[in-house]
């Protein structure tokens, strides 16, 4: 024992320390009134859908190319790119997003599909709370869900994510409910286009990525 406590002492970095993770702010519902007298969910609910919105990997520059598109003084004016160029310059590599899916795979999530801008995924409230650090309130009615704190990720993938979507469906962003049918054990959203999540992108630019194992 005495060995082991020397050991640690002279070598700190052979203790396990815990992973930086970054709130993901304002990703929670604009008003929880619903849930201010909640429940807990229960851990085995599952989520009929969740999904992750990536960021732009480089806004300035997405900034300035759009200016010298319109800029007929520009070089670049009138120019345009291929959705392939796009998504190279501008949003996660095909690398980066597999990173992603490998950290939801190892929290015990399901992974359903994937875009340039996007991976869309399933799992339980148990899940939720372990990956993203935030509790699952449901209404005493039940037709509401939602966390009532923002979302925490690791350090590590804050530069790709954005947003998280499906958590709750408190904003009127979201049109859902919570549903609990005989038999079933389930949450589920139908999802419109929230305010601040970035524009879809028209182009059907989605890859396949490879299992994870």
């Amino acid at each position: 024992m005495i060995a082991i406590v020397t050991l640690i002492t002279i070598f700190p970095s052979c203790v396990p320390s815990a992973q930086s993770t970054v709130a993901l702010v304002n990703n929670y519902a604009d008003d929880p009134g619903h849930l201010l007298t909640a429940k807990s969910a229960p851990a085995d609910m599952k989520f009929r859908q969740l999904e992750i919105v990536f960021k732009i990997r480089d806004q300035k520059a997405l900034d300035k190319l759009l200016a010298e598109l319109s800029d007929p003084s520009s070089p670049e004016y009138g120019h345009s790119l291929t959705s392939n160029e796009f998504d190279r310059r501008f949003y996660p590599t095909p690398a980066e997003r597999l990173t992603v899916v490998q950290w939801l795979e190892n929290n015990g999530f399901t992974f359903l599909d994937e875009g340039s801008n996007f991976i869309k995924f399933i799992g339980t409230v148990s899940q939720v709370r372990h990956a993203f650090g935030v509790e699952i309130y449901t209404s005493a009615d039940g037709r509401y869900f939602g966390n009532t704190a923002d979302p925490e990720i690791p350090a590590s993938l804050a530069p790709f994510i954005a947003f998280v979507m499906g958590l709750n469906n408190l904003s009127a962003s979201y049109v859902g409910f919570l549903a609990n049918p005989p038999g079933q054990n389930s949450v589920g959203f139908d999802v419109a286009e929230p305010e601040d999540r970035p524009a879809p992108d028209a182009r059907d630019g989605r890859l396949a990525v490879p299992e994870v194992r």
